[in-house]
């Protein structure tokens, strides 16, 4: 069967039976009965006080902790102020408008 292509009659089918098969396994391996009360309601963001939220620090663990170096050196840059922020932004792209300039 070397060279063969799917057309899309058998791509349709084969993709219909791999869905069929994944609900079915689904419905038999795992528990899907709700029991009421017992779930919490899901953390979907926003400012609302009564809605659950999460630190940062616990969702980005990780990230934080695998970057803790570069997080030390570039932190303490960090100064809130959006004007120093787009003088950068302004020094940076000068400086590669200048590179391009110059070396195309």
């Amino acid at each position: 069967m070397l060279g063969y292509a799917w057309g899309p009659v058998e791509f349709t089918v084969a993709t219909a039976l791999l869905v069929l098969l994944t609900y079915a396994s689904s419905r038999l391996l795992f528990n899907t009965k709700h029991k009421k009360g017992l779930q919490q309601k899901p953390f979907l963001g926003g400012n609302d006080a009564e809605a659950p939220h999460y630190a940062a620090g616990n969702l980005y663990w990780g990230f934080t902790r695998a970057l803790e170096g570069y997080y030390k050196k570039v932190v303490p840059l960090h100064s809130g102020n959006i004007n120093d922020y787009m003088s950068w932004f302004v020094i940076v792209m000068a400086a590669l408008l200048v590179l391009m300039t110059v070396f195309a």
